[in-house]
């Protein structure tokens, strides 16, 4: 099997992170020829940028995986290595990574039994992968070219990707989805293989930076000084 190829792509408002900077120059040192480039769409319409980061993906000479990342994200060196690893030895066409969202949750959804929607999935643990994945957060995903070509046949402009897709609710109430979720939601119509894997450290830099409270252990494995923050622990059941 041989080793696959990546280009990073990532949208900013004009500000990037100090700790993605850091982590991306580590990561591209460490994985050497395998970053075959960076892409940066500058812009304060999210969806718009995330699609012309996959256009201009889909116009460079032909590339095994786009990883989309948001640039608020700090990652180990190895973190790109890994998730590709992943998508590679399970055939996935997209891999999303788990961090902890503005409100909390995790960044890896399944889908909602009664509609449509997503559900953010809890009792995650740390170096799993998760199957019948519905979606996830762009904050981290690996995405497969020919996978993303399909896309484009399937749904029709402007947006083939990431769009904010209307759907209803349990109730019959229109709801409209994240960019990120319409695009796993695209893939889940059209048979994407879809895989969640949580054995990445992503610390996710808002107001304060933030780590799923199951990843608590890591950071200490990691000897990082972060600790969990926002939500409470999950208590263990009694068999």
């Amino acid at each position: 099997m041989r080793s696959p190829h990546v280009v990073v792509g990532w949208h900013d408002w004009g500000l990037v992170s100090g700790y993605f900077t850091y982590s991306l120059a580590r990561a591209v040192a460490y994985d050497g020829g395998r970053v075959k480039a960076c892409l940066r769409q500058p812009s304060p319409y999210t969806e718009e940028a995330r699609n012309k980061i996959v256009e201009s993906f889909l116009a460079l000479p032909p590339v095994d995986y786009l990883l989309m990342v948001d640039a608020d994200i700090e990652f180990e060196k190895d973190a790109i290595s890994k998730t590709m690893w992943v998508a590679q030895n399970f055939e996935a066409d997209v891999v999303w990574g788990n961090y902890a969202l503005g409100t909390f949750s995790n960044s890896i959804f399944a889908k909602d039994t009664g509609s449509e929607l997503a559900i953010s999935m809890d009792n995650l643990q740390p170096n799993m992968i998760y199957k019948d994945v519905y979606a996830g957060g762009t904050g981290w995903c690996l995405m497969r070219r020919d996978f993303l070509e399909k896309m484009k046949e399937a749904y029709p402009g402007p947006w083939h990707w990431f769009e904010r897709d209307l759907v209803e609710d349990a109730d019959g109430k229109t709801v409209k989805m994240g960019e990120d979720l319409s695009f796993g939601r695209r893939a889940w119509k059209m048979g994407g293989k879809q895989i969640g894997y949580t054995g990445n450290f992503l610390v996710h830099h808002k107001n304060t930076p933030m780590i799923p409270h199951f990843m608590g252990p890591i950071a200490a494995e990691l000897g990082s000084p972060m600790q969990p923050v926002g939500s409470t622990p999950p208590v263990k059941q009694e068999p």
